[in-house]
Formats: C-alpha cells, sequence, structure tokens
C-alpha cells in the first residue's frame, strides 16, 4: 500500500481498527522478538496521536505497529512525525500498510456469561467467547500486553480455572475486548472447551459490515 497518500493510509488504518483508543504492539528496537504496548488514542488529520508503553520513540524515526484482529494481522510502518499533545506521546503518520493472513486452527464459540478475572484484585468480568487455545472477555479497563492472569470461567455452568496471557486488547462501547491464550489449564477442560466451540463455532466475518476500503487491503494479503 505504498503507492497511497498519507492521507489515504491512515484512513484505511483507521477502517482496520476497531475504535479509538486502541491497543498494538510495537517490536523493541533492542530485542525484536518482544513487544510493548502503544495506544493509538486518536486520528489529528493524517497522524495518529500515540503512547508507548515505555520510553517514547525519537522524532523522525520509523517503528512498526502490528494489529492482530480475528483473521488476519495489519503492520503498520509509521514515521514519528512530531511530538504530541504532551512529552509522553507523540504524532504517527502512516507510510506503509499490509496485511498478513492469520490461519486459526481451532474453532471458537461465542458464550454470554461471568469469568473472574485476577490481576492486581479479583474482578467480574463478561464473558464472551471461547476456543480450546484461549478466550475473550469484556472489561472495564485495559491490560498490559503478555500480562498473565488467572481467569474462572464459567460456561453453562462448569466452572474451568486457567491461567492465561493477554494477547489482544480492542476498545469497545462498554470497556475493553480482552483476547487471552491458556497457559495453564487441566487437558481435560481444554477438551470440553474444545468440543464446545466445535459445536458452537462463531464466524466473526459474517457480522462485518461495509468494507468498501478494507477490500483494497484484503487483495494484498503477504505470505506468512
Amino acid at each position: 500500500m505504498a503507492d497511497q497518500t498519507p492521507a489515504e493510509l491512515a484512513e484505511l488504518s483507521v477502517s482496520v481498527l476497531p475504535a479509538l483508543p486502541h491497543g498494538v504492539t510495537s517490536p523493541l528496537p533492542s530485542d525484536p522478538a518482544r513487544a510493548e504496548t502503544v495506544m493509538l488514542e486518536a486520528l489529528d488529520g493524517e497522524l495518529f496521536v500515540a503512547r508507548w508503553e515505555r520510553a517514547q520513540p525519537d522524532v523522525g524515526t520509523e517503528r512498526e505497529l502490528r494489529l492482530t484482529g480475528d483473521h488476519a494481522v495489519y503492520l503498520l510502518t509509521v514515521e514519528v512525525a512530531a511530538f504530541g499533545p504532551d512529552d509522553d506521546s507523540r504524532m504517527l503518520r502512516v507510510t506503509n500498510l499490509r496485511r498478513r493472513r492469520q490461519r486459526r486452527s481451532e474453532p471458537r464459540a461465542e458464550v454470554r456469561d461471568l469469568v473472574l478475572v485476577t490481576t492486581d484484585r479479583d474482578v467480574d468480568a463478561e464473558l464472551v467467547d471461547v476456543s480450546s487455545s484461549g478466550v475473550a472477555f469484556i472489561l472495564d479497563r485495559p491490560l498490559e500486553i503478555d500480562q498473565v492472569i488467572r481467569a474462572v470461567l464459567n460456561v453453562h455452568g462448569r466452572v474451568i480455572p486457567t491461567e492465561a496471557e493477554v494477547k489482544q486488547i480492542t476498545s469497545v462501547s462498554d470497556g475493553y475486548r480482552i483476547g487471552c491464550l491458556f497457559t495453564q489449564i487441566s487437558d481435560g477442560h481444554r477438551s470440553e472447551l474444545g468440543r464446545h466451540a466445535a459445536l458452537n463455532t462463531t464466524d466473526r466475518r459474517a457480522l462485518a459490515g461495509d468494507r468498501t476500503l478494507r477490500q483494497r487491503l484484503f487483495l494484498a494479503d503477504e505470505p506468512e
């Protein structure tokens, strides 16, 4: 998508973001195998207001942002164009936008129930979907990417204790949608969730609305 103008790239970027503000990840320059959270807070013209979890990057440098969707990973190359509204924010110009197809090996099922999430304290959250490998829930506050939590699921009357690692954060109308991968769950409970998901599979693509702008992006998938 490098032949697009910065304004068009900004518009395309907004079209693949669920909402603003929204958390994405950025590889650490010193260790690209690790990533930190970057919060895209707003769009000001063709520039995004962004805030890094740790130190803010220097103006004039280039960074990569990764947005993990349900069926693809979007890679945004950005230029740090200017200082933001305060010392702890930056203005970003998108210079390239790519889509990498993401294959999901396990089915998942929509579930509307409760989950008890433990981080620094216990809090009830709304469970929204489960699979044999992970869980998603709605919480009233964001968590940190790669943060490890305890999550006690309530799936149709069955109590399932797990530990999980936060992998995706999406701002939604009633809070934040937190997507996690299980790091600790019994084999029996994993099989049970897998059977439930296989019998009640959710296809989120059927819920997608008008994607006129996105179609240009979907035709240019990168190989995994």
